[in-house]
């Protein structure tokens, strides 16, 4: 690694990137090598580290006699929690697209369905990015979201502010986050994830993956909100040991 490091020429040059290891030489090297490797890409400032899969990850399994404390079988299909109120949906991600992608089509049969959001609360969606609000409107999604009363928020990786801390005991899918927010509660989105043709959605992943960022900026700036000419007010801040003012 410190022989990699001494190629790149900077610690920082994974920064923000997730880093892949491929090649021939990947079959000299053991399942634990990949490990130490993988954790040590944070030396040059990455987000992950992952050794393209080969028949040495294939064979990292479990011994058959391997011993366990406890072992818990989990029926999935019994996992059901609806009916829950709400106060609020969220749906984003700086990881991935497709999610975005399914989550417009569930509202596009909702809305086809004749639901609206008649009841109260906040409904936000946040794409990762600039070019991915791009992509949404170019493929026509963005407006299912609109429609359905979601507001499309600056670009990131999650909700913006404090409120994330207090609103997180509740996790889902988008699929379920997006038929939940009709009527603000939970809701299994099975109902509307059938009516969705599987085509389209494969469809809609292929033009995503296929179609090259455009030059033409129209849609990037549209969901920055502007700064202020100028502002007042106090600034609070925290004072402790290793902090310096």
């Amino acid at each position: 690694m410190l022989h990699v490091l001494e190629e790149l020429k900077r610690n920082t040059v994974a920064f923000e990137r997730a880093v892949e290891y491929t090649g021939p030489g990947l079959k000299y090297l053991s399942c634990d090598a990949r490990f130490a490797i993988s954790n040590m890409a944070t030396e040059f400032g990455d987000i992950a580290g992952a050794f393209e899969g080969d028949e040495i990850t294939a064979a990292f399994r479990a011994d058959p006699d391997a011993v366990y404390a406890e072992t818990h079988i989990i029926d999935l299909s019994k996992v059901e929690h609806q009916g829950k109120k709400l106060d609020g949906v969220f749906s984003g991600a700086c990881t991935t697209a497709e999610d975005l992608i399914l989550a417009a089509l569930v509202l596009e049969q909702g809305l086809k369905k004749g639901y609206r959001p008649s009841i109260g609360g906040k409904r936000r969606v946040t794409p990762g990015s600039l070019p991915i609000i791009a992509k949404l409107h170019r493929l026509g999604l963005v407006k299912f979201y609109e429609q359905a009363g979601f507001e499309i928020r600056t670009p990131g990786c999650s909700y913006e502010g404090e409120i994330w801390l207090s609103a997180i005991e509740n996790l889902a899918s988008t699929a379920t986050v997006a038929a939940s927010s009709i009527e603000m509660k939970i809701k299994d989105p099975r109902e509307l994830l059938d009516l969705i043709d599987p085509e389209k959605y494969k469809e809609f992943l292929e033009q995503w993956f296929d179609q090259a960022d455009p030059n033409n900026p129209s849609f990037l700036g549209s969901y920055l909100p502007p700064l202020p000419p100028s502002f007042t007010g106090s600034i609070n801040y925290w004072k402790g040991a290793g902090v310096r003012r």
